[in-house]
């Protein structure tokens, strides 16, 4: 949970990466899912409430990590 946290928010953030709010916010959820405590979700949330298709669409992505690490072999 603290990796996927860290990739969330550097996306967020754009250190060291392009700046992606959509995936970020995806791991981000990943994150807290997968038992991270942050807030860090909930402030990206509150940044993109002027555009919830990017919400939305990183909800989608979000499950779809899920899904893919449910996967037998992956870690």
């Amino acid at each position: 949970p603290e990796a996927q946290h860290n990739v969330g928010a550097m996306l967020v953030s754009g250190r060291g990466v392009k700046r992606d709010y959509v995936e970020g916010l995806a791991w981000l959820i990943v994150a807290g899912k997968s038992g991270a405590k942050s807030a860090a979700e909930l402030q990206v949330r509150e940044r993109l409430q002027r555009r919830p298709r990017d919400i939305a669409r990183a909800e989608a992505r979000a499950a779809e990590l899920l899904a893919a690490m449910q996967q037998p072999g992956a870690e």
